[in-house]
């Protein structure tokens, strides 16, 4: 979400006037497009202000802005406790930011525009400056009203806001003419999508929606609530010819009684539930999800469940995180019981788990074709070419076969990693 709101802020910057700069240190105007989720996030984007200080000094920067879910929870207390901030713009004011970097600069102390975290702050897709141009985020719904204890998202996003179904289309509708082959579309709690407009439609019936434009290829939905994910919602995603067969929804935990104090609303056996319903509607769909090692009072047995879920439920990918208390949610009232080092233990772990998994889920392709989205130059291996599947797989060609970025491509797997599908062109 945070990549196309700055996808989208690049676009209306470059409206008004401001040029990208090539590097950071050529700069006269640096954002900070923050994420508040984890500790460690925020302490990343302190140490990268700290480090533009010099340039500040020196005069050839004008201004350091944060925007985003750090600057809405932080808001004036940002400003006042970072030197060198010049301005603040919570997650509702996007639309806003041009004209407040121009205030901003003519002003002699920072400008705080925070407080309207309710609203959409403007972000369509269209207009946007994208790395690539046959790709495309469509933000579709913004906030969350599930109130997880762990989570700040609420408090720095507001609460469940979407977007009209035909308004989406038309900005898919565009972006295909633009020659835009593959569109995401972006939700905090996607499957919620629809709940507070007055027809109620449904995600499921939006995917069928823009499933009817003519020229997309791929069609993505992230992130999902185990608890939303309906039969209605899966049989659109059998259904749809672009609908990829991919589904991203989180169990955090493999524990009952962990996720019964995370508010979660599903237990192990409904999670489970879950993924066994998406299978059986959804032919070769594949599912991710994200793991929290050491919630409070999360025990060894807890945390045993957690690697058995892994396994049991065979994700195609996991992502895994310590937890760490966030402020003024329910969960920063615990005890932070569980000491780093069994964190850090306990994801790694995880991780582990999740290795062998995809190495073993890999290498059962082995044999087959897939096809390939062909993204760009491998960073690895200059000599190859990187995309991905239709299930979300990383998979890699010789540069020999030619491929071209937004070019799709039928290909044979030969080999396989815990990450990566190695394929030859068919």
């Amino acid at each position: 979400m945070n990549r196309h709101d700055s996808e989208v802020l690049g676009g209306m910057l470059e409206r008004a006037g401001f040029v990208l700069a090539d590097a950071e240190d050529a700069a006269e105007v640096v954002l900070f497009n923050t994420c508040s989720v984890r500790d460690h996030a925020e302490q990343r984007v302190l140490g990268r202000i700290g480090s533009l200080k010099p340039s500040k000094r020196e005069g050839t920067l004008k201004l350091i802005g944060v925007i985003g879910c750090m600057a809405e929870r932080l808001g004036s207390e940002l400003a006042a406790g970072t030197a060198g901030v010049d301005l603040v713009v919570g997650t509702g004011r996007l639309a806003a930011i041009p004209g407040l970097i121009e205030r901003a600069l003519a002003s002699s102390g920072p400008v705080v525009a925070t407080g309207e975290k309710g609203r959409s702050g403007g972000v369509a897709a269209r207009g946007a400056i994208r790395p690539r141009a046959f790709q495309a985020y469509v933000s579709v719904i913004r906030g969350c009203n599930c109130g997880c204890s762990y989570c700040i998202v609420p408090s720095v996003r507001g609460r469940e806001m979407s977007r009209e179904p035909e308004e989406i289309v038309r900005d898919v509708r565009a972006l295909v003419d633009e020659g835009v082959l593959e569109v995401t579309l972006l939700g905090q709690n996607i499957d919620r999508y629809g709940r507070d407009l007055a027809r109620r439609p449904t995600l499921g019936q939006l995917l069928r929606m823009v499933d009817a434009v003519p020229g997309l290829n791929r069609l993505r939905f992230v992130t999902s609530h185990p608890r939303d994910v309906t039969d209605e919602l899966l049989e659109a995603v059998r259904d749809c010819e672009t609908a990829c067969e991919y589904l991203h929804a989180p169990a955090q935990s493999g524990s009952s009684r962990v996720l019964k104090a995370m508010r979660r609303g599903y237990d192990r056996a409904a999670y489970l539930d879950m993924v066994e319903r998406a299978r059986g509607l959804v032919p070769g769909i594949e599912i991710a999800s994200d793991f929290i090692a050491g919630f409070p009072g999360e025990t060894e047995d807890d945390h045993s469940e957690s690697l058995s879920l892994v396994r049991e439920a065979r994700f195609q990918n996991g992502f895994f995180f310590k937890y760490s208390p966030r402020p003024g949610t329910t969960a920063a009232a615990l005890a932070d019981d569980v000491r780093e080092d069994v964190k850090r233990r306990r994801h790694a772990e995880l991780l582990a788990a999740q290795r062998e998994v995809s190495t073993d889920r890999n290498s059962e392709l082995v044999g087959s074709e897939v096809e390939i989205l062909v993204e760009g130059a491998s960073k690895r291996d200059p000599e190859r070419m990187s995309g991905r599947s239709r299930t979300w797989r990383i998979c890699v060609l010789p540069k020999r076969h030619m491929a071209e970025p937004g070019e799709l491509v039928r290909a044979m797997v030969v080999d396989s990693t815990a990450l990566t599908l190695f394929c030859e062109a068919v």
